[in-house]
């Protein structure tokens, strides 16, 4: 097999592309083939040593692909799938040839999305089902993620893939979607995109009047959920926007804008709940759970994949890193198999 690794922390210049044998397949667990292996912001992360993980390392959380080893009811068969705190972390994940996973890990791949779009999208929908899920109060097991027809829902990020994500959910159940994007040029991209039939509403978070017009978009009973990528000032601008009983569940944002000051009389008052979610605390397994329940939206259409900017050679990979880091818009795939 080929894969990438960091041989220590550093630059995604440093990273090599080496031969390895194939690892032996445990009880429990299958062998891919991946076809294609998304890049994730975590990744990058990863390679310069900030996330914490032990090195040499392949690294690499997101794949599709097909099973070449492992039970004989799924050899053959297209599965996708995200790993959390251990692929790529403490174990060697999927920006390779070949990865080695828990048979529980994997879910099938729908027919609607091709492997690179289900590469692109792996982590963006467990996230954002996850995510929504907290913000409701129900546990990620609920395939509904706690909405109702008719709840308001508000995404940040909305032209990010986890932002579109949770908007395809939300609009999936019913309820009216709020999207949240920097600035005009990001709310131009997200209308002409394929997932603007999600959104209801889009704002840009680049005015003063932002936080009035976010309450005038959520007027009437308020926000059911939000789920805030953005974090910091974004969180105080949220909270007032939610209903009784409402939701913000947050899972990112730039640690030099990290503080908020909430009313705290308002948010208990309205009994509001604002929690974390940090999906190295995951694994592969609960992505695959998630996952796989998505499949038949998928099929039907009521689900779309996350935009993919660029595909990648795994030579290529230091070029990929490096155009996460720099902030490219859409996803970026490795296809391993390529040259």
């Amino acid at each position: 097999m080929r894969a990438l690794r960091a041989l220590q922390p550093g630059s995604p210049a440093d990273l090599r592309v080496q031969e390895l044998d194939l690892p032996p397949v445990a009880a429990g667990s299958l062998v891919v083939a991946v076809t294609a292996a998304g890049v994730n912001r975590s990744d990058t992360l990863a390679c310069r040593g900030i996330i914490p993980c032990d090195f040499p390392r392949t690294l690499g959380r997101d794949f599709a692909g097909v099973v070449v080893d492992g039970p004989p009811d799924l050899l053959g068969v297209r599965v996708w799938g995200s790993g959390g705190g251990e692929l790529g972390l403490t174990t060697d994940g999927t920006h390779a040839t070949h990865v080695v996973v828990p048979r529980d890990g994997v879910a099938r791949t729908p027919d609607g999305l091709t492997d690179v779009e289900a590469a692109a999208s792996a982590l963006g929908y467990f996230a954002a089902h996850s995510a929504l899920a907290l913000a409701t109060g129900v546990g990620s097991a609920d395939p509904t993620s706690g909405l109702e027809p008719g709840d308001t829902v508000v995404v940040t990020g909305a032209a990010g893939g986890v932002g579109g994500a949770a908007a395809a959910l939300a609009h999936r159940r019913g309820a009216r979607v709020v999207g949240v994007v920097l600035d005009g040029n990001e709310l131009r991209t997200v209308e002409r995109s394929r997932g603007a039939v999600h959104f209801d509403a889009l704002l840009a978070s680049d005015t003063d009047d932002f936080p009035r017009r976010l309450r005038d978009a959520t007027s009437g009973s308020g926000a059911r959920a939000a789920v805030d990528v953005v974090g910091g000032a974004m969180v105080a601008a949220l909270l007032p926007a939610l209903a009784l009983g409402g939701g913000v569940c947050v899972l990112g944002g730039p640690p030099h804008l990290a503080e908020a000051t909430i009313n705290t009389i308002d948010f208990y008052r309205k009994a509001l709940r604002l929690v974390g979610l940090h999906t190295g605390l995951a694994s592969c397994r609960d992505s695959a759970r998630v996952l796989g329940a998505l499949g038949e939206d998928f099929d039907s259409g009521h689900l779309t994949p996350s935009a993919v900017s660029g595909t990648y050679a795994l030579g290529d990979a230091p070029r990929a890193y490096a155009d996460v880091e720099r902030g490219v818009a859409g996803r970026l795939v490795l296809v391993p198999g390529s040259v």
